[in-house]
């Protein structure tokens, strides 16, 4: 389908107006902001597209369906804000997004929305998928026998035959985040605890696993002490951090692969150590960029919500419509680093 200039928009940061200024070689845009909106819109396709003119014309619907999980956590709602900005582009397409909003990590949640959402004819499935054996396989008896396109998006799953992959690679950010923590200690020796949300999350365990590799390969003064699961809640995050404060008390660093991040950043506040404890957290959402702006967190890692959630149902649309191939087999996202001075 079409990508239009407020999508891209979305993406970048910036306003429709520069998109056009950019894209239209109209001039009064910086360069670094030019050849960021000229690299989504590359990634996006953007091209002019007869697409709509035929879709009207269309007296069947073409049906996307979505499956999401831990919706219930901030970060997921700026991915809901995606499916739901390319649900009504597509609408305005003739073809329709029927989305499956699940709460928690539950695999069997997760199948039960996919085989309802087959039962609703659509063609097409983007899912962010737990990690479960009866979940793959039935998604793969979907490709293999019904022919029908699968993306996963924000998290994938080993094993599952699937078009591509849309989302940050994890393995990646955690080998970043320390690179970043080096920083942040001075190369100096310092212990750091990590906070992870659910076990059977993999996003969670391969940025734990791509830190403690890059730590163990390149940084050694760099001392893992512990990590515990806070179920992505604030207060679960606040009692464990809490407790290693008190545990550990030349606790050097905090490194937060999860939500929850506000109860993690309260802990460190209330015991007089922001600034002295080290943070590294994820997803730039109003608490993380309430508490960079205080001085608790150090780096907040990146990982561009919106586009999660927006890119999969179009890429969807488009092989299904218009046979237009997915031509890579994982799309990342970038990985962004902030700090107080660009949230």
């Amino acid at each position: 389908m079409p990508v239009t200039y407020k999508q891209i928009a979305e993406i970048v940061g910036v306003s429709r107006g520069t998109v056009d200024r950019a894209l239209n070689n109209r001039g009064r845009v910086a360069p670094e902001v030019e050849k960021k909106i000229r690299q989504v819109a590359a990634e996006l396709g953007f091209s002019p597209s007869h697409v709509g003119r035929a879709l009207a014309k269309a007296r069947t619907p073409v049906k996307i369906g979505v499956v999401t999980h831990l919706t219930k956590i901030p970060f997921f709602k700026q991915v809901i804000k995606g499916i739901k900005q390319a649900k009504t582009e597509i609408a305005k397409l003739g073809g329709e997004v029927l989305i499956e909003e699940i709460q928690s990590l539950d695999a069997a949640m997760q199948l039960a929305a996919v085989n309802n959402l087959v039962r609703q004819g659509v063609k097409g499935l983007a899912v962010s998928p737990a990690q479960d054996a009866a979940l793959r396989d039935r998604l793969n008896e979907l490709g293999e026998r019904y022919n029908m396109p699968i993306i996963t998006f924000n998290t994938d799953l080993k094993g599952l035959r699937r078009m591509c992959y849309v989302g940050m690679d994890n393995t990646q950010a955690g080998r970043a985040s320390a690179g970043l923590m080096n920083l942040l200690l001075k190369e100096k020796e310092g212990k750091v605890f990590i906070v992870s949300g659910f076990s059977r999350n993999p996003a969670n365990t391969q940025r734990t696993e791509g830190f403690v590799m890059e730590a163990a390969a390149k940084f050694p003064n760099i001392i893992v002490c512990g990590r515990q699961f806070n179920r992505d809640e604030n207060e679960k995050a606040y009692e464990i951090v809490t407790d290693a404060l008190k545990k550990t008390p030349d606790l050097a660093a905090v490194y937060m692969v999860s939500s929850g991040q506000a109860g993690a950043c309260r802990a460190i506040e209330e015991k007089g150590r922001a600034g002295e404890v080290k943070m590294i957290v994820y997803d730039t959402l109003p608490d993380t960029v309430e508490y960079i702006r205080k001085g608790v967190i150090d780096f907040i890692v990146d990982q561009n919500a919106f586009m999660q959630g927006n890119l999969p149902p179009r890429l969807l649309f488009e092989y299904i419509f218009d046979g237009k191939a997915v031509t890579r087999g994982n799309i990342f996202t970038e990985i962004g680093i902030k700090t107080k001075y660009n949230v």
